[in-house]
């Protein structure tokens, strides 16, 4: 589903995404418009936390750790 939310400045289109710093600030900041609120705000961090960590230590960034 498309993220949009005022307050974060979370505006991104449905499907997966590759975000910079300043996006997935936004996209963990993000609770006004989420069911759960901070609950899904956890979820949210949680999952690009997994996503950052599974970048850090795939092959191709340990061979050449300026491609993170």
């Amino acid at each position: 589903a498309p993220v949009y939310e005022q307050l974060s400045g979370a505006d991104f289109p449905a499907g997966w995404q590759k975000l910079n710093g300043t996006q997935a600030l936004s996209f963990v900041r993000q609770r006004h418009d989420l069911p759960r609120g901070d609950l899904d705000r956890v979820v949210r961090q949680q999952a690009v936390m997994a996503s950052l960590a599974h970048e850090v230590i795939s092959s191709k960034t340990l061979s050449s750790p300026a491609t993170l």
